[in-house]
């Protein structure tokens, strides 16, 4: 995926934003109302990993909690990758927030 892509004739891909070893996060846009989106596309479409990472789509879809990020979409790209689109969140990533300190008790607690 490109800048400038369109993921699921909804999403505008704006650029990567990071990288595991089962996918990519890139920020994009919805186009349905103009605001910012995280769309995780999956490096492997078959096998366990395509299972899980439809598993874990269809599980976000139907979980509705403050302490979780907001599903919007998922589906196949159009190059037959599988997306998974999110509510775009601000702020540090953990693994950074690590590697410059540990984090309070308080701070474990709330996470």
């Amino acid at each position: 995926m490109l800048p400038g892509d369109t993921i699921g004739g909804r999403f505008r891909i704006e650029a990567a934003a990071g990288r595991g070893g089962m996918a990519t996060v890139y920020r994009a846009t919805d186009l349905r109302d103009g605001t910012p989106a995280a769309l995780k596309q999956v490096h492997v479409q078959h096998g366990d990993e395509g299972k899980r990472f439809l598993r874990e789509a269809q599980l976000l879809q139907a979980l509705l909690h403050p302490g979780l990020v907001g599903y919007r979409a998922h589906g196949m790209a159009q190059d037959g990758s599988w997306f998974l689109a999110m509510d775009w969140v601000s702020g540090q990533n953990l693994a950074d927030v690590l590697r410059e300190r540990a984090l309070r008790i308080e701070e474990c607690l709330a996470l």
